[in-house]
């Protein structure tokens, strides 16, 4: 790791923070070329069909909930309802895919409690959905 590494680092979390330009990045022609390879789409129903394609060419996907930095319970409490809605409906499609879930979006930075209530929600009905193949990968980017 270089000396340059936490500067980056820094630099990129805080531009991932600006509302304007992740809105830039969501609808722009220009950085929907550089994006498309990587992000299936804004909605669910697109990750899902893009998952299926892949699924179909036996390529493992990961779904990614963009949105990490979360600033009130309650929009932990929506990302949650996220995660929740595409685990079930993974399952029932039987597409195998992962979550990538960010504990950071669950409220690990406002409230330690509410992220493990959050994440024992999404666990408990990973048993009872049968994820299928499916699970859930857990991150922490914007810790140190």
């Amino acid at each position: 790791m270089s000396a340059f590494t936490p500067i980056l680092r820094h630099s990129l979390l805080y531009l991932s923070k600006q509302p304007s330009l992740r809105r830039w990045v969501e609808t722009s022609n220009t950085a929907g070329r550089f994006t498309k390879r990587f992000i299936a789409g804004l909605r669910l129903e697109d990750a899902l069909r893009v998952a299926g394609k892949l699924k179909a060419e036996n390529t493992l996907t990961t779904l990614d909930h963009l949105g990490e930095n979360v600033t009130a319970l309650s929009e932990a409490s929506e990302t949650r309802e996220t995660y929740l809605d595409a685990q079930k409906r993974l399952a029932m499609l039987d597409i195998g895919a992962t979550i990538s879930i960010k504990l950071t979006a669950l409220g690990l930075d406002l409230s330690e409690r509410a992220c493990l209530e959050n994440l024992s929600t999404l666990v408990d009905q990973a048993h009872g959905v049968g994820s299928r193949g499916s699970g859930g990968r857990y991150s922490t980017r914007s810790s140190p």
